[in-house]
C-alpha cells in the first residue's frame, strides 16, 4: 500500500511547478492545530503567523544537479526522486515543517489524525511545544545551500552570534558504517573527511525566535543561516587530521578514536565514503567565556562534545572491507562534546575515544585527552570560583568498546595484578562521579604554554581527573552499598559525604593504547587510602560494571561548585563540592613567588628568587629544592641573604621531564551527595493534567494505561523512572527545576517531565514530575501505521528518544523597564520592540539572568530522536535518522 502511495504520490509531486505546493506539503508548511481529546490548556497561538517581518536569509532555490551530484542520488529510486522533487519545489526548506513528532496521547485513545506528515494529538499538558527544524530538511540560505540537516539530534548548545542572532549549535548522534553511512563533511581543506556525527548550527532571528510561540508560522521565517560548526579538526597529538591509508598504518595525522596510537585502523567496519569516523556524539554542553565572573572560567566560548562508544573489528578481516577555554571559567566560549562508545576488531589494539573542544570563534575542533580517553556521555563546566583553574564535570561509560579484549590483556601483561592480587576488570561503568580541574596556561608538563594555545589557555591540557570515594564500611554513610544498591530505593534528602580525590594518571600529551589509560584507576585503592574502608563509589562495584552515569548538569547559581548527576538506573542527585575556592587558592599561594633574576655566567642555570611573603634567601646552607621537574636538585646559597638557586642536571632532566603536580592541584576535596530521586515508585509523583494515555489495551505491557508508568520491554511494567538519559536543570527565579528524557525503549512511547523545584530537605516530601509529551513506541498507534515526519520518513514502527535541552531565557529576556507586575512578559506581542537585557557574548550576564526569569517564562530547545525515520527523503539526502529540534514554553 505504502508502495503504491509513493507511486501516485511521486506523479502528482512532478507535476507540480518549481514554485508551487501539493496538497500535502501544504499541509506540512502551515500548522493544522486543533484541540484533539482531553486539552487542559487554552491554545493561545495566533493562527495567522506573525505580524512582524524578522530578519531572515537570502534564500536560494536548490539546484536539482547540485542535489544529484551530491547525494548521488539515484532517479531510477522513486524514494530519491520523490525527495529531489520535494527539496527542489522548495518544500524541505529548512524550518517549514510545522508538524509535531511527539505526542500528548496516543491517536487512537483521543481520535487523533493518523497521516504520514501529519501532527498526532500535540495538546501538550504542561506547555506548548514547536518544532524548529527537523531531520531531512535542506538549508536553502545562500550561504552553504543545499546542506541537509543531519539526525538524530542529542548534544546542544546555544549562544548570541550577535545582538540580532541567537545561534543554536546541534551535534548528532550518528554511528556511521557501525549503522548507516551520514552525508560525509569535508575538514582542513578538504584534505579529509568525516561520515557519523556532524555538529551543526542554526542562525535564528533573536527577536522572531522570542516571539516564535505566539504563532503558528513556520521557523523557516527567521532562520538567517546553517552550516557545519568546525571546518578544521586537531588530533590528540595535535596534528591537523588527514587523510586515512587505507591499506595500513596512517603515519600523521590519524583520528585516534578510529585507530591505535600507531594510526592502525581498528573499528569494526570501514567506512565507504569518508576517511573516518566521528562516532556517536552524544551530549554537549556550550560553554561562554568567563560565564561565572570577571576572568572565571573558559577564556574562550567552547562547544564541549565527545565520541560516547564504539566496536571493533575481527582483525583477520581488517582490511578485506577496504575495496568497498587565563582568567574564572574558560577564556573562549567553548562547545564540549565527546565520542560515546565504540566497537573495535576483535584483538584490535585502540586508543580509546575523547573529548572534543571546539573553538567556536574560529571553527576548530580539537581532541582533548586530558580528561582520559574512556568516552564520554557528558562534560559540563562548573564554577571553579578561581581565575587560574577551570572545573569539569565529567559523565559517562569509562571505556564501553566493544569487540575487543586487547586492551585489558594488554593492562593486565603489562601493568600486572591489581593491588589486592586480582586481575584488572573490563573498565565499562567501573567508576564514580567524576570531575576534572585544569590549570590554565599550562602544557602537558607544566610549563608555561604559549599564549596562542587554545587548549592550554582554557585549562584543557595540564590537569588532574578527580573521584568521588566514600566510607564504605558498615558503618558509612552508604552501609557498604555501591551506588546503584545505595538508591534500591532510597528517599528524598538523604545525604552521602565524601571526597573527591586525584587518581595518579595525568596526560602527558602524547596518544597511547587504551591499556595507559586512566579509566583503569577507579579498581584500585583511592590515593592516599590504600588498605582502609575508603573507596570508589562506583555504580556496580571495584569489579563489576554497574548502570551508567548518564547526563549530568551544572549548578549555575553564584558561589556553587555543584552538579545533578543523572543514571540508567533511574535515580539522581546533587553532588557539592565544598571549599573550591579555598583549596584552589592555597595552592597557587604554595607556588606564588615574586621576582626573580637570572645567573648569567657561563655554564649556570641559576637565579635568585624573592617571595611575596615579604622575604628572600630566607633558606640554610645545602637546602634541595624541587622544581616542576620532579628529578631536577638544586641548593640554595644564602650567603649574604642572596638566596641564590642553582639548578642542577638541568640537561639531563629535560631529557626525562617529569612534573610536580602536587603543589598545582589539591589532593582532595571535600564533598557532599544528596538523593532527589531513588529508584522507587514515582508512578504517584507524575501529574498528567488529564493526557499522557498510552494505546491500550496492549497484550504485551499489561496495566499499562497511561504515563505513569513505563513498559520498557515486551511483559515489562514498570513505576519507577527506566534509563534517565537526558537530565538538564533548569535554574529559574523559583528555583532549580530538572527536565528528565528518559531513553528505555518504551514499547508504548518514551517519556519527558520537568520537575517540581529541587529540594533535598529530607523532610518526607518527594518531587512531582510533570508530564510533557511521550513519543514512538512500538506499540504506538501512529508508530505502529509507519506515520513519519517528514511524510514517508518510517518504514517501521520503534523507539524514539528525547535527548537535550537549552535555557535560552537569559539570551531572550527583555531589560526590567518592559516587565510588568515582576514577571517577564517574553511572549505578549506588547514587548515588542523592548531591548532585551544582555549583550552578545557575556556569558555571565546570560548565567545571571536566567536566574531571575520565573520557569513559566522561559523558552527552552527540546531534541527528539526518531530512531525508526530512516526512509524517504532521510534516506535521499543521507541524514542518518529522524527527529526535531522543537521550542518548549512550561506551563506548570
Amino acid at each position: 500500500m505504502k508502495l503504491l502511495f509513493a507511486a501516485v504520490y511521486l506523479g502528482h509531486l512532478l507535476l507540480a511547478k518549481a514554485d508551487g505546493m501539493d496538497e500535502i506539503s501544504k499541509i506540512e508548511s502551515t500548522t493544522v492545530r486543533k484541540t484533539r481529546g482531553k486539552s487542559p490548556k487554552e491554545d493561545k497561538r495566533d493562527k495567522n503567523g506573525p505580524d512582524t517581518c524578522y530578519q531572515r536569509c537570502n534564500a536560494v532555490p536548490l539546484d536539482a544537479a547540485t542535489l544529484i551530484q551530491k547525494y548521488n542520488l539515484n532517479l531510477t529510486d522513486p524514494i530519491h526522486q520523490d525527495a529531489l522533487s520535494k527539496a527542489v519545489n522548495g518544500h524541505l526548506q529548512l524550518g517549514s515543517i510545522t508538524q509535531n513528532i511527539a505526542e500528548a496521547n496516543d491517536a487512537d485513545r483521543v481520535g487523533a489524525l493518523i497521516v504520514d506528515g501529519l501532527s498526532g494529538d500535540d495538546s501538550f499538558p504542561h506547555g506548548d511545544i514547536k518544532p524548529l527544524f527537523t531531520v531531512g530538511e535542506i538549508n536553502m540560505c545562500e550561504e552553504n545551500n543545499g546542506e541537509v540537516y543531519v539526525g538524530v539530534p542529542d548534544g546542544m548548545g546555544a549562544y548570541l552570534r550577535d545582538d540580532l542572532t541567537l545561534r543554536i549549535v546541534v551535534q548528532s548522534e550518528s554511528y556511521g558504517p557501525l549503522a548507516r553511512e551520514s552525508i560525509p563533511y569535508p575538514v582542513n581543506d578538504g584534505s579529509a573527511t568525516f561520515t557519523g556525527s556532524h555538529v551543526q548550527y542554526t542562525d535564528f532571528d533573536r527577536e522572531g525566535l522570542s516571539m516564535f510561540l505566539t504563532h503558528d508560522g513556520p521557523a523557516s521565517e527567521i532562520i538567517k543561516g546553517f552550516g557545519q560548526v568546525a571546518t578544521k579538526y586537531y588530533n590528540l597529538n595535535g596534528e591537523l587530521v588527514g587523510p586515512r591509508n587505507t591499506s595500513g598504518r596512517t603515519f600523521s595525522g590519524a583520528h585516534f578514536s578510529n585507530t591505535d596510537a600507531e594510526g592502525n585502523w581498528a573499528v569494526k567496519y570501514p567506512t565507504t565514503e569518508a576517511d573516518w569516523l566521528m562516532q556517536s556524539l552524544c551530549s554537549a554542553h556550550l560553554e561562554e567565556k568567563h560565564q561565572f565572573g570577571d576572568g572565571i572560567g573558559f577564556e574562550d566560548d567552547i562547544y564541549i562534545t565527545n565520541e560516547e562508544w564504539i566496536t571493533m573489528l575481527k582483525m583477520q578481516n581488517m582490511w578485506e572491507f577496504q575495496c568497498t577555554p587565563l582568567s574564572i571559567g574558560f577564556e573562549d566560549d567553548i562547545y564540549i562534546t565527546n565520542e560515546e562508545w565504540i566497537t573495535y576488531a576483535e584483538n584490535a589494539e585502540h586508543v580509546g575515544i575523547s573529548m572534543h573542544a571546539i573553538d567556536l570563534a574560529e571553527g576548530v575542533d580539537y581532541a582533548v585527552g586530558s580528561v582520559t580517553n574512556s568516552g564520554f556521555e557528558k562534560i559540563v563546566e562548573l564554577n571553579p570560583q578561581h581565575k587560574d583553574y577551570i572545573v569539569l564535570g565529567v559523565s559517562g561509560y569509562n571505556g564501553s568498546f566493544g569487540g575487543s579484549t586487547a586492551e585489558l590483556d594488554a593492562r593486565n601483561d603489562e601493568y600486572g595484578n591489581r593491588p589486592d592480587g586480582t586481575d584488572y576488570v573490563n573498565a565499562k561503568n567501573v567508576c564514580p562521579a567524576r570531575i576534572y580541574i585544569g590549570m590554565k596556561g599550562k602544557m602537558e608538563d607544566g610549563s608555561d604554554a604559549p599564549a596562542d594555545d587554545f587548549l592550554a589557555r582554557n585549562g584543557l591540557r595540564y590537569g588532574k581527573v578527580y573521584g568521588f570515594a566514600t566510607d564504605m564500611s558498615s558503618s558509612g554513610p552508604t552501609g557498604g552499598l555501591f551506588r546503584d544498591s545505595f538508591h534500591k530505593p532510597q528517599e528524598n534528602g538523604v545525604q552521602v559525604d565524601g571526597k573527591f580525590v586525584a587518581i595518579n594518571w595525568m596526560w602527558d600529551g602524547v596518544a597511547k593504547n587504551f591499556r595507559h589509560d586512566g579509566a583503569w584507576d577507579f579498581q584500585i585503592d583511592v590515593p592516599g587510602y590504600e588498605s582502609t574502608d575508603m573507596k570508589w563509589w562506583n555504580s556496580g562495584s571495584l569489579d563489576l560494571s554497574g548502570s551508567k552515569t548518564e547526563h549530568l548538569s551544572p549548578d549555575t547559581r553564584p558561589g556553587m561548585t555543584a552538579f545533578i548527576q543523572g543514571s540508567t538506573a533511574g535515580y539522581f542527585g546533587h553532588y557539592y563540592i565544598h571549599g573550591v575556592k579555598e583549596a584552589l587558592d592555597a595552592r597557587r599561594h604554595a607556588q606564588k613567588t615574586e621576582h626573580l633574576s637570572p645567573d648569567t655566567r657561563p655554564g649556570m642555570t641559576a637565579f635568585i628568587q624573592g617571595s611575596t611573603a615579604g622575604y628572600f634567601g630566607m633558606f640554610l646552607f645545602d637546602i634541595i629544592c624541587y622544581s616542576s621537574f620532579s628529578n631536577l636538585t638544586g641548593s640554595v646559597d644564602v650567603e649574604n641573604a642572596a638566596g641564590h638557586y642553582y639548578i642542577h642536571g638541568v640537561k639531563e632532566a629535560l631529557d626525562a621531564i617529569e612534573r610536580d603536580d602536587d603543589l598545582d592541584f589539591p589532593s582532595e576535596l571535600d564533598s557532599s551527595y544528596f538523593v532527589y530521586q531513588g529508584e522507587n515508585d514515582i508512578s504517584g509523583q507524575i501529574e498528567l493534567n488529564g493526557v499522557g494515555l498510552y494505546r491500550s489495551p496492549v497484550t504485551e505491557c499489561p496495566g499499562a494505561a497511561d504515563a505513569t508508568v513505563n513498559c520498557d520491554k515486551d511483559f515489562s511494567v514498570k513505576d519507577t523512572f527506566e534509563d534517565i538519559d537526558g537530565l538538564e536543570v533548569i535554574a529559574a527565579q523559583e528555583g532549580l527545576f530538572a527536565i528528565i528524557q528518559e531513553d528505555s525503549g518504551n514499547d508504548l512511547g518514551e517519556r519527558m517531565f520537568i520537575s517540581s523545584v529541587l529540594e533535598h530537605e529530607a523532610d518526607g516530601n518527594e518531587l512531582t514530575y510533570y508530564f510533557m509529551a511521550m513519543s514512538g513506541g512500538k506499540f504506538n498507534t501512529r508508530m505502529s501505521e509507519m506515520i513519519g515526519i517528514p511524510a514517508m520518513s518510517s518504514s517501521a514502527s520503534g523507539s524514539h528518544e528525547f535527548s537535550g535541552v537549552i535555557d535560552l531565557s537569559g539570551m531572550l529576556a527583555r531589560k526590567e523597564e518592559v516587565r510588568k507586575d515582576g514577571i517577564f512578559n517574553i511572549r505578549g506581542r506588547e514587548v515588542q520592540g523592548g531591548e532585551f537585557a544582555i549583550r552578545a557574548h557575556d556569558g555571565e550576564a546570560k548565567r545571571q539572568t536566567e536566574l531571575k526569569v520565573p520557569i513559566n517564562e522561559k523558552l527552552i530547545v527540546l531534541g527528539l530522536q526518531a530512531h525508526n525515520f530512516f526512509d524517504g527523503v532521510i534516506k535521499a539526502f543521507q541524514a542518518d535518522r529522524g527527529g526535531q529540534v522543537m521550542l518548549y514554553q512550561p506551563d506548570i
